[in-house]
């Protein structure tokens, strides 16, 4: 289903074949959803076509703050955001986590807006479920020697590492080492805190885009697990 959702399947016409093979040798109720999903898929292609369509003619509903100034003037700069939307039926599909309590930042919220106000003339009378635990994101990032990084990450992933943009929340989250607490960052993300953990794990011990720091142990052997006594900084050597 993941490979559907993230579009990473092969070829679309393998997927149908098999699909109607399976009806074939196991009836329709066998594969109701299956073609559902297909479906599914398809009137998303369209919905995000007419998105990006009337995002075109309002180019400023994806308009967000770059961050920097232009030299001459002290009016921000401003970046076009990229956004594409995937509409799912959700008794199509596997039950998947929402996480639809998490903070997210303003930049993903601004996307959200957009679509949320374009669905809600579109489609009146249907209800939109955010589901934060699908998808994914690109992240910029800059470390050591001003080289930068396009990462894709999962929705939740990218409201993590936001926690360490500083230009999204300031210096006050961090300590004089640059460090954030596991406790502030639970705090600025709204994220369950078991949930918070598997995403810093896979930040720091898989991928390293950051850095744990662990209190010292008492066998002085070091824990790759995530405790919630952890800080958590940027890894300027990231490559």
């Amino acid at each position: 289903m993941n490979r559907l959702l993230n579009k990473k399947s092969a070829s679309d016409d393998h997927e149908r074949m098999m699909v109607s093979k399976l009806k074939r040798d196991y009836g329709n109720s066998y594969t109701v959803k299956l073609e559902g999903m297909f479906n599914d898929l398809n009137m998303s292609n369209d919905v995000a076509t007419a998105f990006k369509t009337h995002c075109d003619n309002h180019p400023d509903l994806l308009q967000a703050p770059s961050g920097s100034s232009s030299s001459t003037t002290s009016t921000p700069s401003t970046v076009k955001l990229e956004f594409v939307p995937q509409l799912l039926t959700l008794g199509n599909w596997p039950q998947y986590m929402a996480f639809d309590t998490i903070n997210l930042p303003a930049v993903i919220n601004r996307c959200i807006g957009a679509f949320t106000a374009f669905h809600e003339v579109k489609f009146a009378s249907r209800k939109l479920t955010w589901f934060h635990s699908l998808g994914s994101a690109i992240i910029k990032g800059t470390f050591s020697k001003g080289k930068s990084y396009d990462m894709s990450v999962m929705p939740i992933q990218a409201v993590v590492l936001m926690v360490f943009n500083n230009e999204s929340l300031g210096n006050e989250a961090k300590d004089n080492n640059g460090r954030i607490t596991f406790d502030r960052i639970q705090q600025f993300t709204n994220m369950d805190k078991e949930v918070l953990k598997k995403v810093l794990f896979s930040l720091s011990t898989k991928h390293k885009v950051i850095t744990k720091h662990s209190e010292p142990s008492t066998d002085g052997k070091a824990s790759m697990a995530i405790k919630t006594t952890d800080s958590f900084s940027a890894n300027p050597e990231f490559k």
